[in-house]
């Protein structure tokens, strides 16, 4: 009778130390002895987990015993990988899980690491082994893999059996990862097969006017994309161009950064007779892109028309007194507008006044962000 009441007591109490919805931290090894009661409640719990933490404990760490325990919740749901956890060891979870039947998670992320060293990352091999494991993920929606030095070689042969074989993504993430025109390549020739996809981040890589001019042959099929992030990159005023012009066919795009590419103005004026096309379009980043006078005046010329643009960054530009001047005469004019960064553009007296008369007129309805300018 003692015996029932102290299992029902731990029963009780495990309960309240852990609960359906708390991340479960996987430390294969590590001996824990829990009444019977206890464990029959965690085994029939971890089958629920819908999220999941990998956590490595030392170096006695094993891939093997890892991937057998995440064969063993049906749930899961969302594979969280810590940015300690070396990219090998990532790499050898996936591809043991892969081996035991798993068909992977509906999210994989691992954690950004800005001194992420290069034996902690994925790379070329490393890529190239995972294919076998997204052959496997028919239900995969969500993938973040950014900063693993990945490259070309590997992207060329991860993107292909990724997108062929998950119908259901969602969000692609593999900036960052020196990449190119050939990945841009072939991401643009696996794209038609990705018609679920809604973000795809390409940023902070090395893609230049090739690799956006691929991307700009098939992106127009993802009728479900509605946010692009290809800042960082070099893509340049045809580039840009190219690209704009592809989306606006039948997209649904919601966000499109172009930040940083060298586009100047050349570029801003063959990517402005477009952005009126776009129905759904409310955040346009141009941050940095030596855009100057008649960029802005470009801009200016269309952005009225531009009825669901919310967000304008035009920051770290070359705009000046003058470029600052045409953006701020034809804001009234934009019904939907909230905000245009004008940050680091070396914005005067004469043009910081005009902004300030305009924002005075909209009475607050538009933030004219004029910080890091020698006027303010």
């Amino acid at each position: 009778m003692e015996r029932d009441t102290a299992g029902a007591w731990r029963q009780q109490r495990a309960s309240e130390i852990w609960p359906s919805d708390v991340l479960l931290r996987l430390w294969p090894q590590h001996k824990v002895l829990l009444g019977l009661q206890v464990c029959r409640y965690l085994r029939a719990e971890l089958s629920k987990m819908p999220v999941v933490v990998i956590q490595p404990a030392g170096r006695n760490w094993k891939s093997e015993e890892a991937a057998r325990g995440l064969v063993k919740i049906p749930g899961l749901v969302h594979l969280h990988i810590p940015a300690t956890l070396p990219g090998t060891q990532l790499v050898q979870l996936l591809s043991c899980a892969a081996q035991l039947g798993w068909k992977g998670p509906v999210l994989l992320k691992q954690d950004v690491s800005t001194v992420r060293q290069d034996p902690d990352k994925i790379g070329v091999e490393g890529a190239q082994k995972l294919t076998s494991f997204f052959s496997r993920c028919t239900h995969l929606r969500h993938l973040a893999l950014s900063g693993h030095s990945i490259r070309d070689e590997g992207a060329t042969a991860l993107i292909p059996a990724l997108l062929q074989n998950s119908p259901l993504l969602e969000s692609l993430d593999l900036r960052d990862n020196y990449l190119s025109d050939a990945a841009a390549t072939s991401l643009a020739k696996a794209l038609p097969r990705g018609i679920s996809l809604s973000l795809l981040d390409m940023s902070d890589n090395n893609i230049c006017q090739e690799g956006a001019r691929e991307l700009s042959t098939s992106i127009h099929l993802c009728t479900s994309l509605t946010d692009l992030r290809m800042g960082g990159n070099n893509i340049s005023a045809k580039g840009a161009g190219c690209l704009v012009e592809a989306l606006s066919k039948g997209t649904a795009l919601r966000q499109l950064d172009l930040r940083g590419n060298n586009i100047w103005d050349e570029g801003v004026q063959s990517l402005t007779p477009y952005l009126p096309l776009f129905r759904n379009l409310q955040s346009l980043n141009l941050r940095g892109n030596k855009v100057g006078v008649w960029g802005a005046a470009s801009i200016a010329q269309v952005l009225p028309k531009c009825l669901h643009l919310q967000r304008l960054d035009l920051g770290g530009n070359w705009l000046g007194d003058d470029g600052a001047i045409k953006i701020a005469d034809c804001v009234a004019l934009c019904g939907s507008l909230e905000y245009v960064g004008l940050t680091h553009n070396n914005i005067r007296i004469e043009g910081h006044d005009a902004v300030r008369l305009a924002s005075a007129k909209l009475c607050s309805k538009v933030t004219l962000d004029l910080s890091w300018n020698p006027a303010t």
